[in-house]
């Protein structure tokens, strides 16, 4: 694509425009595609697990060539879970005055738009302290760049810091032996403290609690 030119929009057969205008807004409005999407997602996660796993026991007995490219992806998937979870509680919150929003300027809500897993946390009213705005920050790194291309589109962003809710600058480019964990917790807490939870993902964690 040359440089500076703009991305041709989809033209839409007007007979047409308003049924999928109208099936838009009900998909985009459904709490259960947001909650099953966020289920594949971890199903897909949960697949990765053996290769974080293999990729940490390599990395501790410092064999070579030890690729973080499964944890980030492993990241990157549990990222857009998250998001996808946090999205499902706004939009039944909110699904009223988004489809009137939609109705009016025709487009996804901004507050549907953002990979920011902290803003997004807060506005459906959980806590947010440290530890838990870390594991959010690293999500919404490897969500927006480190999972998906070898660099992001802004160099600045490569330094692998992010400002925090404290005003103070971290690292955020680690990977932890004990991430599998924390963020199957993290899943847990969000479905449970936002009543999130499908028969799906109920009959995983009895699956889970059998085992």
């Amino acid at each position: 694509m040359a440089k500076g030119k703009a991305k041709k929009s989809v033209k839409i057969d007007p007979e047409w425009q308003s049924v999928i205008k109208r099936n838009y807004a009900t998909a985009c409005f459904s709490l259960n595609n947001w909650l099953y999407l966020a289920d594949d997602l971890i199903e897909c996660a949960t697949i990765l697990e053996s290769r974080v796993e293999e990729t940490f026991i390599r990395a501790r007995a410092r064999a070579r060539g030890v690729s973080q490219g499964p944890l980030a992806v492993h990241f990157m998937l549990i990222a857009y879970a998250v998001e996808n979870l946090l999205k499902a509680a706004q939009v039944r919150a909110n699904r009223f005055r988004y489809e009137q929003e939609f109705k009016d300027y025709e487009q996804m809500p901004k507050e549907l738009k953002t990979h920011d897993l902290v803003s997004l946390a807060k506005m459906v009213g959980l806590k947010v302290d440290l530890q838990s705005e870390d594991l959010l920050r690293r999500l919404e790194q490897c969500a927006v760049w480190r999972g998906r291309y070898p660099v992001p589109t802004a160099y600045p962003e490569f330094s692998g810091s992010a400002v925090f809710s404290d005003g103070k600058q971290y690292k955020v480019t680690w990977f932890g032996g004990k991430d599998v964990e924390r963020l199957k917790n993290l899943i847990e807490a969000i479905r449970t403290e936002l009543n999130l939870h499908t028969l799906r993902s109920r009959l995983t964690r009895k699956k889970i609690e059998r085992s």
